[in-house]
Parts: structure tokens; sequence; C-alpha cells
């Protein structure tokens, strides 16, 4: 019989694989017509860069550098728009990457640390948060953007993947 913590994080693995598939899918049909089109202040493409950099934000541990690194800070996190548009492809193989690294802080899970203070997403949020905290906002944040690409898809006349 599975332990409690395995039961939490095998749940926490499940909803975010379900939604991080959903914005790879978002990625793949999205038409190139879209791809770059500016709607609710920031393009698609970039709403899912963003998704992409907060998830791996989430799950990298303190002092180690993001993966992408062809945009500044402020164009990931939606602070500042950027011509230089990224292609589906570039970003899907960035979001795999990302992945394994959400993989790899969900193996680091114990009953111990879902209930720890997580210094650095403390820090981010400027609150106390614990990593169980932590998990949950990681899967919260996908559901955001993923609700924001599945409204510009609708928008244009295509099903969402929600």
């Amino acid at each position: 019989m599975p332990n409690m913590t395995t039961t939490i994080i095998k749940c926490f693995r499940d909803d975010f694989d379900r939604f991080y598939d959903m914005l790879l899918t978002q990625i793949e049909i999205c038409p190139d017509e879209l791809w770059a089109v500016q709607e609710g202040g920031y393009p698609y493409w970039q709403q899912i860069l963003h998704a992409v950099a907060i998830t791996e934000l989430y799950a990298l541990p303190e002092g180690t550098a993001p993966r992408q690194k062809r945009y500044s800070m402020s164009v990931a996190m939606l602070s500042e728009a950027t011509e230089d548009i990224m292609g589906k492809a570039e970003l899907k193989a960035l979001a795999e990457d990302v992945r394994q690294s959400v993989y790899t802080f969900l193996e680091g899970m114990t009953a111990e640390k879902l209930m720890a203070v997580n210094e650095k997403t403390t820090r981010l949020l400027k609150k106390e948060t614990l990593y169980m905290n932590t998990l949950i906002a990681l899967v919260r944040h996908l559901s955001y953007h993923i609700g924001c690409c599945d409204t510009s898809l609708r928008y244009h006349g295509m099903k969402g993947v929600y």
C-alpha cells in the first residue's frame, strides 16, 4: 500500500502531466497566423513561453540557471513584449526539457519537505510558501495560461484544448 506522500506526489504529477500535455497541444494546434497575434496584452507564443518559464522557475533548485536564455526575464515574465518570436519547434523542445525539471523536483519531495518553507518561492511571491503550496501554484498557473490560450483559439473559431 502506498504511503500518503507518494499518493500526494502522484496526484500532483498526474495533474501536472494532464495540464502540461494540454499546453504542448496548444503549441501544436495554434495556426501560424495566430502564433504572434497580440491579444490580452501578449501574443499567444509569449503566453506559452511564460507558462513554461514559471513552471521551470518553480521547479529549479535555488541558484540553478533556467534553460531558456534567449529572452530576458522581463519578456519571459510578461513584463515586456518582443518582436523576436520563438518558433513552435523551439518552444516545444524547451517545454519538454522543463518537464524533466519538474519530474526531478517532484522526485525530491518527502513528507517533511512538502510541509517545509520553500525559501525561493517565498522570496519570489513575497509571502511564506510551503513546498506543497509551490506544487499547487505550479499546476494552477499552467491551468490559467491554458485558459488564456484557449480563449484566443476560440475567439478565432477554433476548438480549445480544455
